[in-house]
């Protein structure tokens, strides 16, 4: 009886340690579109809009500016990102737009121009480059969120327009 004992513990052992020593082996035949870096698509700053049809929305109760999207301008790239010019007008009725890309997976926010409404055209950004959308940047995270529903860029550049449209209500 302890020898059946002994050696079926002795061939749970072997089990176990054969177990243990084997690998996962992944096939790495297979790329998909995640493994490739990003790369930003060339993109060439817009007229400055005259009609602009533009779409408020809320950003904080302690906010004392209004926000707006401009519809007109909105669009989708090939790289994902959603391109819109942004308004904010504070309560004395001063005005700053800027032209602006936000990519939804990451949370980044880039600044390509500024605007100069006394002379309607665009000032390009002296350094444009991708950057988080800070915690306390109350008007790009009320974006994010509208624009970029669970951290996902929307299906196309009307849908995102369909989204702020929501929002403003």
């Amino acid at each position: 009886m302890i020898s059946r004992k002994l050696l079926a513990a002795t061939l749970i052992g072997l089990a176990f340690t054969a177990h243990g020593e084997t690998r996962r082996t992944y096939n790495t035949n297979y790329a998909f579109d995640s493994d490739k870096p990003w790369v930003e698509s060339e993109y060439a700053l817009p007229a400055y809009p005259k009609q602009a049809a533009w779409l408020p929305f809320f950003v904080h109760r302690d906010y004392p500016n209004q926000a707006q999207a401009d519809a007109s301008t909105l669009s989708l790239g090939d790289d994902g990102v959603v391109r819109y010019v942004l308004r904010q007008t504070s309560p004395s009725g001063a005005k700053n737009d800027s032209l602006e890309g936000l990519r939804c997976r990451t949370r980044e926010l880039k600044n390509y121009a500024f605007g100069d409404a006394v002379n309607s055209r665009w000032i390009e950004s002296l350094k444009p480059a991708w950057r988080k959308i800070d915690t306390d940047d109350r008007v790009r995270k009320a974006l994010h969120e509208i624009v970029c529903p669970d951290n996902w860029e929307p299906k196309s550049a009307e849908a995102a327009v369909s989204l702020l449209k929501k929002a403003a209500n």
